[in-house]
């Protein structure tokens, strides 16, 4: 799981080599997700760190009961009885992160890579971090 839930797609913009902006949206298991933010990488050729921060939006707007999140944090922290019962909410939640991207620079694969991440969920109101790892492609072009 990582900003986009469970699975998402992501459009990342690059202003100079090392610093984009990024969308994206997706969602889990009973919710939906909207991201944008910033992400700077460290340099490498092959081998790139970042860090990142972003604005995430998860939310919910069916008439069912949520019984179980995906990540479990978000039904169990983020959201209240009432939210749980009417299976409506919205929680925004400020994303730092780190990771590791693995660019392919030649052959059939290149505009390929791989990445790992830790991204922290704070949620605006409560502002008491969450972690999730993500692993996750990019291809660009």
């Amino acid at each position: 799981a990582g900003a986009s839930g469970l699975m998402g797609a992501v459009i990342e913009l690059n202003f100079v080599p090392e610093d984009s902006f990024i969308t994206g949206f997706g969602g889990g298991s009973g919710y939906n997700s909207f991201q944008m933010g910033w992400h700077h990488s460290f340099g490498g050729e092959k081998l790139s760190p970042y860090v990142g921060l972003g604005y995430v939006r998860w939310y919910n707007s069916s008439n069912k009961s949520v019984e179980e999140t995906n990540p479990k944090f978000l039904g169990t922290k983020f959201l209240s009885d009432k939210e749980k019962t009417t299976g409506q909410y919205s929680v925004n939640f400020l994303t730092p992160n780190l990771g590791l991207q693995y660019h392919v620079l030649a052959g059939d694969y290149v505009g390929a890579s791989v990445f790992a991440e830790v991204r922290f969920f704070m949620s605006i109101a409560h502002l008491s971090p969450e972690a999730l790892g993500s692993l996750g492609t990019i291809y660009y072009f």
